[in-house]
């Protein structure tokens, strides 16, 4: 059995009717699926844009919190700063306390104007007795 050149054309008139059919199939099929993914991606950049608004007001307090631990650092060198100062200044005071116990050892041994006159005086007194007084 052999074709004819009308057969052959009836069935490639077919043939392209199916095809057609099915390639429009598959064109509105993959429409489809292209729009779902375009939909599902769609959710899932607003899901972002929602995760970009909240770091960035995380960021914020972020930012904040570094103004305020820059502030207290800064408080911190101050009160260190002066807690140097502090610190020098009691040394010198130990040292001064130091030089004022070593004056005071020396004082204790030398005769005060008052007791040097006391003592001129009593000798005075005892030179007139013995008769050696001018």
């Amino acid at each position: 059995m052999s074709l004819t050149r009308d057969d052959l054309n009836q069935i490639r008139g077919i043939v392209r009717e199916i095809v057609k059919n099915e390639v429009e199939k598959l064109a509105i099929a993959t429409a489809k699926g292209f729009e779902e993914v375009h939909n599902k991606l769609g959710a899932h950049d607003q899901r972002f844009d929602n995760h970009d608004k909240r770091f960035d007001s995380i960021d914020k307090r972020l930012d904040s919190h570094d103004k305020r631990f820059d502030a207290v650092d800064s408080s911190h060198r101050h009160v260190m700063a002066r807690l140097d100062t502090i610190e020098h200044d009691i040394a010198d005071l130990r040292l001064m306390r130091k030089e004022l116990r070593e004056i005071r050892t020396i004082l204790d041994e030398v005769v005060t104007r008052r007791e040097f006159e006391k003592l001129e005086k009593r000798v005075g007194q005892i030179e007139r007795q013995l008769g050696f007084a001018k």
